[in-house]
């Protein structure tokens, strides 16, 4: 699953900063009842790289769906929703499966995993 993911969300690659598996899979779970994943894009919810990565998203979750039998959940967020939420994410055993930084603007990512 974790490989499948990381192959697919390349595609998309330019517009993440940071995605990651979360919950019961990241746990390893044995029998999961769906995989959780978060994706953090610099992108401007307005704009067409945005517009461009959620249908990106909605591809790789019905390819998920389709390939595991299993429901994907996917959390899109900005730069500034991710800083609100990180804690929650970071306590929930995340596994990332694609870390760009980009821009200075995700510098308090590596200070925030090491707490």
């Amino acid at each position: 699953m974790v490989s499948w993911l990381k192959q697919n969300l390349a595609v998309a690659q330019t517009s993440i900063v940071e995605a990651g598996i979360f919950g019961s899979v990241s746990k390893g779970v044995n029998t999961p009842n769906d995989c959780d994943l978060y994706v953090v894009s610099h992108k401007s919810p307005d704009s067409t790289q945005w517009q461009q990565l959620k249908c990106s998203l909605n591809k790789i979750r019905e390819g998920f769906n389709s390939k595991f039998k299993l429901t994907l959940n996917v959390v899109l967020m900005t730069l500034g929703e991710w800083e609100e939420k990180k804690e929650f994410f970071l306590c929930n055993s995340s596994k990332i499966l694609i870390k760009n930084c980009p821009t200075s603007h995700f510098s308090g990512l590596e200070e925030a995993r090491r707490r």
